[in-house]
């Protein structure tokens, strides 16, 4: 029993522990000095960071489909990039090259699902030895989460209640679109299919339209209580930010009056003197 101890901590820090440290130092690494060096840039300079993303991200996806095919001799149709982690690779380039209508909600389409998708896939790393192919998804799901982060840190993305709407529609009509796709090719999409590691049991549970409603529903849910939350927090703040504020301007005028009277006071008795005269 010891021995399957040891190997358990092993695994938790192989295939857990060490690459989570190193993802956590150049996640913030990169949100860190991006803010900082772009401080005050326009967007379209702030949005450079997303672009170099968004092409090793591309990268990423081409170099695996190819070792994949060398290794296995074949591509399965589970292997295309319709998954769910593959949603802020398409959002990026709809906001990070030119501004236009649907900027705005590219972004949040890129922010709440890229925090999911990495969380997701960390959660169960601690069961898979590192490999070629752990090495590209640590990459690959981290760039995602650096970029949610970076997005809300430089102020390019705002969570505001009124947005939720849209952004619950946009992914939901991802995962509608992508289920389709997965039933014409005849693969499953991400966390939901049978034997999936996150959502197989609702698979199991209710078969795939069925799965595919509830996952929608949730979905919506989901972005109402985060928005709603967000914005109620915000709201609070922004509250008790006016209070302080109004609480201090009676302190200080009477500071200010107590100044004035004190200097008065403490007039010269030569001019004093004068202006008796």
């Amino acid at each position: 029993m010891l021995n399957n101890l040891n190997i358990t901590m092993a695994q938790w820090t192989n295939n857990f522990i060490v690459p989570m440290a190193i993802s956590a130092v150049v996640i913030a690494a990169y949100v860190i000095l991006c803010t900082r060096f772009l401080k005050n840039a326009d967007e379209n300079k702030k949005l450079i960071p997303v672009r170099v993303v968004f092409f090793i991200l591309i990268a990423l996806e081409i170099a695996k489909i190819f070792y994949l095919i060398g290794r296995d001799g074949n591509f399965y149709p589970n292997r295309y990039p319709i998954v769910f982690c593959s949603m802020s690779m398409y959002a990026y380039p709809v906001f990070c090259f030119k501004k236009n209508r649907f900027s705005d909600m590219a972004k949040g389409f890129s922010v709440l699902p890229g925090i999911l998708a990495f969380i997701m896939f960390a959660s169960i790393q601690y069961k898979y030895n590192m490999s070629i192919i752990q090495v590209h998804s640590y990459i690959y799901h981290g760039s995602m989460l650096a970029v949610a982060i970076y997005l809300i840190a430089s102020g390019l993305y705002r969570f505001e209640f009124r947005k939720f709407y849209t952004q619950s529609l946009a992914v939901g009509s991802y995962i509608a679109g992508a289920a389709v796709i997965s039933l014409l090719i005849g693969g499953n999409i991400s966390v939901f299919g049978p034997g999936d590691p996150y959502l197989g049991f609702l698979y199991d549970l209710s078969g795939f339209g069925v799965g595919i409603c509830i996952m929608l529903i949730a979905q919506f849910a989901a972005h109402a209580a985060v928005y709603g939350l967000i914005e109620l927090g915000m709201r609070r703040s922004k509250k008790r930010r006016l209070a302080a504020a109004e609480a201090a301007a009676p302190q200080d005028a009477a500071a200010a009056a107590a100044v004035y009277s004190g200097t008065a006071a403490e007039k010269d008795p030569a001019e004093a003197a004068g202006e008796e005269e």
